[in-house]
């Protein structure tokens, strides 16, 4: 569904994290303590790496708080997760990673008061993108950075995905409606559905920009090796960018 009819939708903010906080069981059992094979290759170390020389990190969306505990054993920085979900700040608090509910759109925290804040895999679930990054400049101090790591836009495409042709004996990936943004709920498990919003690049760099961040690194980045090895199509998925991982300094 076009992104702005989605918006407009009854309760639409709330069917989405409503969605997160019934499935954020299926999360913890898939995605989360060494769990997922990216987030152990790829993801946390990526973000980890781009978070040296942090006095205080603040991770947006941050769930149980994986990346955060990564970051502090890494860096032994102190690290706050800001979370919507209710199940997901239970878990945080269970595993003694420091939590505050709250959401990307109104944070809880002080203006300019934090030095490095960290968005992993969230805006891509989040309907109102402007808000929440003005929301992240808010908190950054001047010269403050933002890690954000998102499902690259190209491959999230609504209707895309990998096609093996038998008949002409090819396998390749299709690519939908790129630069049309959507909103869609899709099935990711049997009974499990997640919300996504597809955005092209355009838009999150405009938002960023408009917020008064300015783009310091730009990074797509091919599937670790772990996770290419049990893809039957590894050869073509090596091609193509999972991973989009920018740094942005506030003005």
């Amino acid at each position: 569904m076009n992104l702005d009819e989605f918006r407009a939708m009854p309760d639409a903010t709330k069917m989405v994290r409503d969605l997160w906080e019934s499935h954020a069981g299926w999360w913890h059992e898939h995605f989360t303590e060494g769990a997922d094979i990216e987030y152990v290759e790829q993801i946390i170390p990526a973000v980890v790496e781009r978070c040296h020389g942090a006095r205080f990190v603040l991770d947006v969306g941050g769930g149980e708080g994986q990346v955060a505990r990564a970051i502090t054993a890494a860096l032994g920085v102190d690290v706050l997760v800001v979370e919507p979900s209710e199940a997901q700040v239970r878990r945080a608090r269970a595993l003694r990673t420091p939590v505050v509910r709250g959401a990307a759109e109104a944070l809880p925290i002080a203006s300019a008061s934090v030095d490095t804040v960290t968005v992993v895999l969230v805006l891509e679930h989040v309907l109102d993108l402007e808000g929440a990054l003005s929301e992240i400049a808010r908190v950054l101090e001047p010269g403050g950075r933002l890690v954000l790591a998102l499902n690259h836009p190209l491959i999230q495409v609504p209707d895309s995905g990998l096609v093996e042709d038998v008949e002409l004996g090819e396998t390749y990936w299709r690519f939908g409606h790129y630069l049309r943004e959507d909103a869609t709920v899709e099935e990711v498990a049997a009974g499990v559905y997640i919300p996504f919003v597809h955005r092209p690049l355009s838009s999150y760099l405009s938002a960023a920009l408009a917020a008064g961040l300015d783009l310091r690194e730009f990074s797509e980045l091919a599937p670790p090796a772990g996770w290419l090895a049990q893809q039957a199509a590894g050869a073509l998925l090596a091609t193509l960018p999972r991973l989009l991982v920018t740094v942005w300094e506030r003005r």
